[in-house]
């Protein structure tokens, strides 16, 4: 059911080579493992992967450079053989008629996929690609959390998403219990996974054996603006748009392959360099924004935004008067960003009327973006 050996993910920018295990004899190759996943075989170097002379499994190439090792201490004790078993769990064990000892196994050290037989406990973590064409350590984690039957996705430094048992269905419950695989078997027959995506959502997928092709029965968040900072920098997220992400007038995006294939993360960038007296702004409405820590009283809107104008780094302002605040009775605020816009969202309840600043030409879009 499993193949192991070489590829290169057909999204990568360069050819770099992975040692990984996909399903075997599929149309469509899909890695549930990667040895090297940090450490690729480049193109010029003819890769190899064995078993040292101290019994540990190496990816190494030719020149005996080497990229990954199990690097167990205790693996110079006998021989050793590699197995890759039909649940798609590579094992290293002792050579020995008389019985068995697993050393080593990739279910026990998995990338970003939890497939049928495995077990999730403290020490199990999947953690994303960085993105389609890397399965390089990307930026989020799945992991079981502090308590019983409670799980949390991570973003690195900023942002985490818990949920427990509960919250997910039977068949996902059974996958991540301590059952044996014949209990989840009814619910699986070994044609399902679960996947930290690089996009920031923990997807349930199953195979569709009419229509062959992976269908993604349940995912978390389900509301895919709420993952931290999902349409990158300058990308403003709709969920009930049909593409949830989306430019800001006056940006494209900063990878258009990526953008188009709905890989988000690397935002937009601007059309035209600004700093300029015509530069002008463009109001959006009912938007959320990452908080800003530039705040200050003004007399007017126009002192904040001429604040802005005489800022090179200005990207956008925020006005609020103080009679459309609940807090304050006597003091108009103004809040700038000179940093990157990130964690936009449209449509936001409770949202502000951001100001972004733009070339007087790109306006012309804000009907298109409205």
């Amino acid at each position: 059911m499993f193949e192991l050996g070489f590829f290169t993910p057909p999204e990568a920018a360069s050819p770099k080579r992975f040692v990984g295990i996909w399903y075997h004899n599929w149309d469509q190759r899909v890695v549930v493992w990667v040895a090297n996943r940090n450490d690729p075989v480049l193109g010029n170097f003819t890769g190899a992967f064995g078993i040292t002379n101290d019994g540990n499994l190496i990816v190494s190439d030719t020149n005996g450079n080497e990229y990954w090792s199990t690097s167990l201490d205790r693996s110079a004790f006998g021989s050793h053989i590699v197995k890759l078993m039909d649940s798609g769990n590579l094992v290293l064990s002792k050579d020995d008629d008389q019985f068995t000892m697993n050393y080593w196994e990739s279910f026990k050290n998995p990338t970003n996929t939890f497939l049928l037989g495995m077990k999730m406990d403290e020490n199990i973590k999947l953690v994303s690609w960085n993105d389609s064409g890397d399965p390089g350590s990307g930026q989020f984690t799945f992991k079981e959390d502090e308590g019983k039957d409670s799980y949390v996705i991570t973003k690195k430094l900023s942002w985490e998403s818990r949920l427990s048992s509960d919250d997910m269905p039977p068949a996902i419950t059974c996958l991540l219990s301590i059952f044996s695989t014949i209990t989840c078997s009814s619910y699986f027959l070994n044609q399902s996974r679960l996947v930290m995506d690089y996009g920031g959502q923990l997807k349930y997928l199953k195979w569709d054996v009419e229509k062959k092709y992976w269908s993604s029965v349940w995912w978390e968040p389900e509301d895919q603006c709420k993952i931290d900072n999902v349409c990158g920098k300058f990308g403003s997220c709709n969920i009930n748009n049909k593409i949830v992400c989306k430019c800001l007038p006056g940006f494209k995006p900063s990878n258009p392959e990526k953008w188009e294939s709905q890989d988000f993360l690397d935002g937009c960038t601007r059309n035209l360099t600004l700093c300029d007296k015509s530069d002008t702004f463009l109001s959006l409405k009912m938007m959320k924004v990452r908080h800003t820590n530039s705040q200050f009283e003004v007399k007017n809107e126009e002192e904040c935004r001429n604040s802005c104008l005489e800022e090179c780094r200005c990207q956008a302002y925020l006005y609020e008067a103080a009679e459309n605040s609940t807090k304050r009775d006597d003091t108009n605020l103004c809040w700038t960003w000179t940093d990157d816009l990130i964690n936009l969202e449209e449509e936001y309840p409770n949202g502000h009327n951001l100001s972004v600043r733009v070339a007087k030409s790109d306006i012309v879009q804000e009907r298109a973006f409205i």
